[in-house]
């Protein structure tokens, strides 16, 4: 379940928040981005940049698809910084002109 996702992060117990977002199932559009977005902001911390950004790009797709703006705009603002920081100008300004 989710609760245990975010338990894990508040305990910074990355791996484990990984994995219980990972082996979470959920039954909604809201709960699946969600999800994207723990399982990215875990990602992080673990160093492993690659499953961030592929998670923060599907919690984007998924709140963007929700109308949630603001969730939607804090992901691409990650999502910029993921990219510049893995050397991908051209692609951080991609996401931060989304952001904006």
């Amino acid at each position: 379940m989710l609760v245990d996702a975010r338990e894990a992060l508040s305990r910074h117990d990355w791996q484990a928040a990984f994995d219980a977002a990972s082996a979470a199932s959920v039954d909604s559009p809201e709960l699946e981005a969600e999800r994207a977005d723990l399982m990215a902001e875990a990602a992080w911390w673990l160093g492993r940049l690659d499953a961030c950004i592929e998670a923060r790009e599907r919690a984007y797709r998924g709140f963007d698809e929700l109308g949630d703006q603001r969730r939607a705009g804090l992901c691409a603002v990650w999502l910029w910084e993921h990219h510049a920081i893995g050397a991908r100008p051209s692609v951080a300004q991609a996401w931060l002109r989304r952001a904006r």
